[in-house]
């Protein structure tokens, strides 16, 4: 079967990189293709909320448009998807799915704090991505699940040095009516997804 070529322009290709640190700042993405949908986004209170606790939410119907990136050997796999993010403008991007292998990655794991970062692991290896997921806006919250050669698994939230082994194909959405945004939570330590509607200059 003759292999689909990549689809991409001199203004994408070499950008994917987000800095000095990832190996092929230079590989282009391919991608394969742009769908639109419609959901609607609306307000959810959980059931037996306190007042205190708020949830962010922007009601009303958004356009959901889909694109599909393929990264190559090296890469690094959240900086890629961020510069992507920041070309495209992307406003309210997360991820749907991911297939793929790293050779690295850098996880916090749950019971680390904002200032207890010592619950770090560094894998090296050979690992298969069974699940990422999470935002991309400028402060990503992405979360991912590796599985090693014995089909052990590990997974954390992601700090950065996932190198891509052989492919990572990742499905990429962005509700096109609104805008995501972070703001510092006192009751975490860290800064939280807020959801607002998107301005019509934004």
């Amino acid at each position: 079967m003759q292999e689909k070529p990549s689809v991409t322009t001199d203004r994408l290709a070499g950008c994917w990189a987000s800095g000095p640190e990832h190996t092929a700042r230079n590989e282009p993405v391919e991608l394969v293709f742009i769908i639109r949908m419609f959901v609607l986004c609306s307000e959810f209170s959980p059931r037996g909320a306190s007042d205190s606790f708020t949830m962010s939410s922007a009601a009303g119907g958004s356009s959901l448009q889909v694109h599909v990136v393929r990264l190559g050997p090296g890469q690094e796999l959240l900086g890629s998807l961020q510069a992507f993010v920041e070309e495209r403008r992307l406003r309210a991007p997360f991820i749907i799915t991911c297939v793929g292998s790293v050779t690295k990655a850098t996880l916090r794991l749950a019971n680390a704090t904002a200032t207890n970062t010592n619950e770090v692991i560094q894998l090296s290896g050979r690992f298969e991505i069974v699940s990422l997921v999470g935002t991309l806006n400028r402060d990503a919250h992405v979360h991912i699940c590796l599985s090693d050669a014995e089909g052990k698994t590990v997974g954390g939230h992601v700090l950065g040095d996932l190198e891509v082994f052989t492919t990572a194909e990742v499905v990429v959405g962005e509700a096109v009516g609104l805008h995501f945004n972070r703001d510092m939570d006192e009751r975490t330590g860290f800064p939280e997804l807020v959801v607002q509607p998107r301005k019509s200059d934004s």
